[in-house]
């Protein structure tokens, strides 16, 4: 039967930093996605346009039959 052998984390760790200092300027954990702020202001203001429409035809403002 054969058994592995836990990690040695100070290894572990010391690859790691390696990595990171081989890396020179672009290390690999950098940030996975930017995501642009009109993106999501824009999508604020249409669930603020979704909701107050709603509003409307809660209160009887907006007829959904008319459209």
């Amino acid at each position: 039967m054969r058994e592995e052998m836990d990690k040695n984390e100070d290894l572990v760790h010391d690859i790691q930093v390696q990595k990171v200092k081989d890396a020179r300027g672009t290390p690999e954990n950098t940030q996975r996605r930017y995501v642009n702020a009109w993106s999501i202001v824009l999508w604020h203001f249409c669930a603020l346009v979704a909701v107050c429409f709603w509003l409307l035809r809660l209160l009887g403002v907006v007829d959904i039959t008319a459209i």
